[in-house]
């Protein structure tokens, strides 16, 4: 049975990823340690957010590389492109930099069979939680839409595309599309403002009720800077994913759930 092993595993992402091919029996799965597993598949999902990380995973790939057993490999991204590293937003969130140095690195490593990374958009599970129903290992994070307090800040116009994910569910709508199907739902109206493109590139962001319980962690200016880069990114349409390429249309046995079955489920129960 071929092992697949999966770097990060511990993470949201990781953990998801991790559900999936023990669910379908047909692979051993480990979460990596230093342990020699013979491993034929390597996913990673270290999450990149400080130069350790980065470095890590960028050992990682050239491990992969040097490997007698290992013969693909997904790097860690799990989200959009990044833009370059050394424009303004870049320089606000670490990840540009990191996963630009990953992406380099995985496509120099040319004794590897395969060798890919899957960029999944906005994960809807931070927006649809309910433990009963919902199987998920995130916790939310109120990106633009805070639904517990019926309240957003949409970057831009709100008209641009932006994919939408959750689990192999890959849906393009608008912010605007996204509100209108959340006040259906929900049965309520939300408070919406939206910051324009102007004030994201001061890196401010309106102020939404949830922001002011991350400030315990998170100091509220690299949060409004954090906050405001993937505002612009929404805005430029750097997460309007190519539908073409979803996984549902390269691979039947993948069954998916739509935004609206996963709101319902979420809000109406």
């Amino acid at each position: 049975m071929p092992i697949i092993a999966v770097a990060g595993g511990t993470s949201n992402v990781g953990r998801t990823i991790v559900d999936a091919p023990i669910a379908d029996g047909k692979h051993e799965v480990i979460v990596l340690s230093r342990n020699d597993h013979k491993v034929h598949t390597l996913i990673s999902a270290i999450v990149m957010r400080t130069e350790e990380n980065g470095a890590a995973e960028v050992n990682l790939i050239e491990a992969a590389g040097a490997s007698q057993t290992t013969k693909r490999m997904v790097s860690s991204d799990w989200a959009a492109p990044m833009p370059s590293p050394d424009s303004a937003e870049g320089q606000k969130h670490p990840a540009a930099k990191l996963k630009n140095l990953a992406w380099k690195a995985l496509e120099a490593t040319t004794c590897l069979q395969d060798r890919t990374i899957f960029r999944c958009g906005v994960w809807l599970d931070y927006y649809v939680q309910h433990p009963a129903l919902i199987k998920s290992h995130f916790t939310p994070f109120r990106l633009v839409v805070d639904t517990a307090s019926n309240r957003a800040a949409i970057p831009g116009d709100g008209n641009t595309k932006v994919s939408f994910i959750h689990a192999a569910d890959l849906r393009p709508m608008t912010w605007n599309e996204f509100i209108a199907l959340a006040e259906e739902v929900k049965g309520t109206k939300f408070g919406v403002v939206y910051d324009e493109v102007a004030k994201l590139e001061r890196f401010e962001v309106t102020e939404l009720p949830s922001h002011v319980y991350v400030y315990q962690a998170i100091p509220k200016p690299f949060l409004q800077g954090f906050l405001a880069a993937f505002g612009l990114w929404f805005a430029r349409g750097l997460y309007d994913l190519d539908e073409a390429n979803a996984l549902e249309k390269r691979l039947s046995a993948v069954k998916v759930r739509t935004a609206r079955e996963l709101f319902e489920m979420a809000w109406r129960t």
